[in-house]
């Protein structure tokens, strides 16, 4: 499931790289929000943008998703 979606989110880019895929828990979901977002809180998913072989960091907490 998520393979075709990260396929048809870098087609979409229409660029050449991959996408890291990472799942965690809320904790540290809520460490990297609160650093990231100064939200000091869980969130569902964070996703970072870059140039160059890797297009970007997509993370997940697998509990809040739930």
């Amino acid at each position: 499931m998520f393979e075709r979606l990260i396929k048809k989110m870098i087609r979409g880019e229409k660029k050449k790289g991959s996408i890291d895929l990472s799942f965690v828990g809320d904790k540290k979901m809520r460490e990297l929000n609160k650093k990231f977002r100064q939200k000091d809180q869980p969130t569902d998913v964070l996703s970072f943008n870059y140039d160059g072989r890797i297009l970007g960091d997509v993370i997940v907490s697998r509990e809040t998703t739930r």
